[in-house]
């Protein structure tokens, strides 16, 4: 896969907050109506909601701060002794 063929950090955070969006809304129509949306799935929605929020918020730090990791992943490169041939 190629550079080009990646997504961005923020089609990422994109992507990820459209999955919380959705499981959060079904999760709130069960609430609203428990009689009519009663499923397993509902249950299942809201165990992920936390695990969706956290992977914002750390694709949202490494967009934030993507070009002091890349000048602390150029330092490390450049202090590694160079492999024997």
């Amino acid at each position: 896969m190629s550079a080009a063929d990646r997504p961005t950090i923020q089609q990422q955070i994109d992507e990820v907050q459209c999955c919380f969006l959705s499981m959060r809304s079904a999760v709130e129509a069960w609430q609203r109506a428990p009689e009519q949306h009663r499923s397993v799935e509902t249950g299942a929605c809201r165990s992920k909601l936390a695990p969706l929020q956290a992977a914002v918020r750390t694709l949202e730090w490494v967009r934030d701060n993507a070009e002091h990791l890349r000048q602390a992943r150029a330092g490390a490169s450049e202090q590694q002794p160079e492999a024997a041939e």
